[in-house]
């Protein structure tokens, strides 16, 4: 299969190349980017009572002084009929020194989608070996039957989203992305989008959009309960306002039949873990804007708000459900509904140097869980943080005069500040813990915990990035 898509690769870059070179208004356009990423890693582990076998953990400090990784994108676009459009994003993300993602996935820290297999959302965005991954693959009808209407089906461009987009140096994803604060992992679904024109909202735009989080295969009858139901997910966006100078952003959205663990299963201390119940609902709204008060100035601020629904399902071989586990006396009353926020906030300003200087700040409460597998952060999302995290980054582009559509390459430097107030940050299963109610000889089961909890992490990074 990696062979294949290497082949294919190939194939698209010889395609574009030959009509680029015989028609300069080809169907066809081609581009990508480079990253070389350092990262000086730092993080402390909370003391703890280990879930499955109930041993205790003294608090202890991790580290890896020398994380170098190259990451290579393959754009294409191609316009075969004249309303209609196929885009894709081929990505391959390597550690140096490394054919596998052990360096990144044994710790068991953090998120989920960084267990090993990795979760399906989170493919080409940890680094590992020499894969390709289908990241993004979709095509879209515009204008449908000479309305405003659209329709797009495939895997979706729903990483990157705004506004996560200005501290990477990239413009947003046209007028139609996703919310980074809220959505920030591949999936594969299809949106229906109305575009009228208002001329009080300019760029106003509404869409559906809906797709898998996890497809439960075969089973003999719908009562089966060792495969549970299908995972889906759905939800409503509009893009209120949009100018160069700002941009106004809402949506709602749902997750229904949550599985209790990700599709493609996992390993949790060597025991292998794979989905056996539909453990409930999750609801999300949320709402965005960013702006440029000044030419050289610009703002975001990012709000939203989630709602568990658990239901009585859980994990039956670790004993979890959603936020609440089966080995306490106080199963039922954990199953209560339960309501997360998270905020996310920042500021990049300009130089006339191209030297551009932002800081950005997120916190999310005891219940916050954004849908956030992917990401650029290399410790864990750090929008899915149950606590607080604080960047401050440098950017520096080069000089030189674009040649390629995308042309631009640049240096940048950031510090990230992690400080976790509760665990389980993007674990929809397992009782969310305040850090300092963890002990080491917890008999309950109340304060255990199944991944280990970091409690404050830092990361130096450096990048240089080319896109093309």
């Amino acid at each position: 299969m990696k062979k294949f898509l290497l082949y294919v690769s190939i194939i698209l870059l010889l395609t574009a190349g030959i009509a680029v070179a015989a028609d300069d208004e080809s169907w066809v356009e081609f581009g990508g980017d480079y990253q070389l990423r350092y990262d000086r890693l730092e993080g402390k582990v909370n003391q703890h009572t280990e879930y499955l076998f109930g041993k205790g953990v003294e608090a202890h400090d991790v580290w890896n002084n020398s994380l170098w990784t190259n990451r290579f994108r393959i754009n294409m676009k191609a316009n075969p009929l004249e309303d209609i459009t196929f885009k894709v994003r081929l990505t391959t993300f390597k550690l140096w020194g490394h054919q596998t993602t052990d360096p990144m996935t044994n710790l068991y820290f953090g998120m989920p989608g960084f267990m090993q297999p990795l979760f399906d959302g989170a493919m080409g965005y940890v680094p590992g070996g020499s894969e390709v991954w289908v990241d993004q693959a979709y095509a879209t009808w515009a204008n449908v039957f000479d309305s405003p209407f659209w329709f797009s089906i495939g895997r979706r461009p729903s990483t990157n989203g705004v506004p996560s987009n200005v501290r990477v140096n990239t413009e947003k994803i046209g007028t139609a992305g996703v919310p980074g604060n809220l959505i920030d992992s591949g999936f594969d679904g299809l949106t229906i989008g109305f575009a009228p024109e208002i001329e009080a909202l300019p760029g106003f735009y509404v869409k559906y959009c809906g797709g898998k989080g996890m497809t439960r295969g075969y089973a003999p009858y719908p009562e089966f309960t060792a495969i549970p139901k299908d995972t889906n997910f759905g939800g409503l966006m509009s893009t209120i306002y949009d100018t160069p100078d700002l941009h106004i952003e809402a949506l709602i959205m749902y997750a229904k039949h949550m599985m209790s663990a990700p599709p493609d299963g996992m390993v949790v201390l060597d025991k292998v873990w794979v989905s056996n119940a539909e453990v409930g609902d999750i609801y999300w709204w949320g709402v965005t804007t960013m702006g440029k008060p000044t030419e050289n100035l610009n703002l975001f601020l990012s709000v939203g708000e989630n709602f568990w629904d658990p239901s009585a399902n859980y994990k039956q071989d670790f004993k979890m459900g959603m936020l609440w586990n089966a080995t306490t006396e106080e199963t039922a009353a954990q199953r209560d509904r339960h309501t997360g926020l998270g905020l996310y906030a920042g500021a990049r300003y300009d130089l006339p140097s191209k030297t551009k200087l932002g800081f950005e700040y997120n916190m999310g409460t005891k219940y916050w869980m954004p849908y956030g597998a992917a990401s650029n952060d290399m410790w864990t999302n750090k929008l899915n943080t149950r606590g607080q995290v604080y960047e401050f980054y440098v950017i520096q582009e080069l000089n030189d005069k674009p040649v390629a559509k995308r042309g631009k390459a640049f240096f940048r430097v950031g510090f990230q500040y992690y400080d976790f107030d509760y665990t389980g940050s993007l674990n929809w299963l397992e009782v969310p813990v305040p850090m300092e109610d963890l002990t080491t000889n917890d008999a309950q089961g109340y304060g255990q915990t199944f991944l280990v909890p970091i409690k404050k992490a830092t990361d130096l990074y450096a990048t240089f990035e080319v896109l093309f």
